[in-house]
């Protein structure tokens, strides 16, 4: 019965992750012929570490980083969470999502990341920590916030 509540919290996460990931770009769509593209920006290089904040507070900054993502691109994010993926229906892309519930765990939301390519994946609902570089990119029209070059910080 445990394993059946963790299962459907991870599949709601990555449901609500999936309609929330796309980061907010100001109101203007810009077009890029299907291609992605990554943005940096040396404004505020400070690291932030999610894993030594209140999940009250945890839950504040990941919604800050999917509403302001200019004030995070090219920082270093360390967060811990559950592992989800998920395929894209739409473009058969594979998506790699770190889960973060609020402080009473109604709520999830979540960050893509792509780790190094030496690099494995955790498996499906397992709690992990990860870090990486946290840049936006674009697919069709939307704009989508990941953390690149992604490492599984070590216990």
């Amino acid at each position: 019965m445990v394993k059946a509540k963790k299962l459907f919290c991870v599949a709601a996460a990555v449901f609500m992750m999936i309609s929330l990931a796309s980061c907010r770009n100001g109101g203007t769509d810009q077009k890029n012929d299907g291609e992605s593209k990554t943005e940096t920006s040396s404004k505020n290089m400070s690291d932030v570490d999610l894993t030594v904040m209140s999940s009250t507070m945890v839950y504040s900054e990941v919604y800050n980083m999917l509403t302001y993502p200019e004030e995070y691109i090219g920082r270093n994010i360390t967060m811990k969470g559950l592992y989800a993926k998920d395929e894209s229906a739409y473009n058969g892309n594979v998506y790699h999502f770190c889960i973060i519930s609020d402080a009473t765990a109604c709520c999830a939301q979540g960050i893509e990341f792509i780790l190094k390519p030496d690099e494995l994946y955790p498996d499906s609902g397992e709690e992990f920590t990860v870090s990486g570089v946290f840049e936006t990119y674009y697919e069709d029209t939307a704009m989508y916030c990941h953390l690149n070059n992604a490492v599984i910080v070590k216990k």
